[in-house]
């Protein structure tokens, strides 16, 4: 992870990409996440699958560029790292730092079905809905 005299330089330069909060969900690939714990915000759930609402600014890999190195960004922006840092242009606006993830029960824990983290609870039912078609 990049240090935030590297995050700031890359953006003096114009090198960190704009994107909404749910434009960024939809590059995020979470199929590593793993839950020992029955997640807290569960939503729905069908069988041994479940949609659940996740706080991901507890990602202890994400830096959310709202302290005072980043006052150059406008109250609706931050930036988040997860890898590659990204400026969230409607940070203020949106559901961040909640995304909803569609999971299946297991043996130890809960594994995400796809991997996808979803900016609406619509979008994680779809999810659901195609799974359990396709059966």
């Amino acid at each position: 992870m990049l240090n935030c005299d590297e995050i700031i330089e890359m953006y003096k330069k114009g090198e960190l990409e704009k994107m909404t909060w749910e434009e960024f969900l939809d590059t995020c690939d979470a199929s590593h996440y793993r839950w020992s714990w029955y997640p807290e915000e569960t939503v729905k759930e069908e069988g041994n699958f479940l949609i659940v609402r996740v706080d991901i600014s507890d990602d202890p890999d994400t830096s959310w560029g709202d302290s005072l190195e980043f006052d150059f960004l406008s109250d609706d922006e931050r930036i988040v790292d997860w890898g590659v840092p990204v400026i969230i242009t409607d940070f203020e606006n949106s559901t961040a730092p909640y995304a909803y993830i569609f999971v299946e029960k297991a043996e130890k824990g809960y594994i995400p079905v796809s991997g996808m983290l979803h900016y609406t609870l619509e979008e994680a039912e779809e999810e659901l809905k195609e799974i359990l078609e396709e059966g």
